[in-house]
């Protein structure tokens, strides 16, 4: 499962791209240049997506779109791997001590692999994570 989200982009009448996400409401950015806005709306998809892990609030499914000026947009691993995980776990129905106990590691614990920056994985966890899932995490 790759984690990307797509990017609508507007030139406005000043000659910005405003950037757009249609799955996450209210994250919005713009930039001076096509390149430049779509690194911007990759800041803040990031910043979007983060402030709603650590809040534990909802993170939307991306959806597909086309057009002209509409561009998938993938975060970076240390934001993906949360993703991916709260999507997982959640699509299973199951809680944060529920995976936990099958990780054999604290609710705690496995709680901080879900925020973006409060946890390194090592290899090993992506692992055992993988076989708890049965899918392989795949962000780039």
């Amino acid at each position: 499962m790759t984690i990307e989200y797509t990017a609508m982009l507007t030139l406005d009448d000043g000659g910005r791209y405003t950037a757009e996400f249609p799955d996450l409401p209210g994250c919005i950015t713009f930039g001076e240049t096509i390149e430049h806005a779509l690194e911007m709306a990759r800041d803040a998809m990031e910043g979007w997506l983060a402030v709603h892990l650590t809040e534990s609030a909802p993170v939307p499914t991306p959806t597909e779109a086309h057009g002209a000026m509409v561009y998938p947009i993938r975060p970076r691993a240390s934001v993906a791997v949360p993703v991916w995980l709260r999507r997982q776990r959640e699509r299973r129905g199951l809680t944060q001590a529920e995976v936990a106990m099958r990780l054999g590691v604290s609710q705690p614990a496995y709680a901080k692999y879900e925020r973006v920056g409060a946890s390194n994985l090592r290899l090993s966890t992506i692992e055992k994570l993988q076989k708890v899932f049965g899918e392989s995490i795949v962000c780039v």
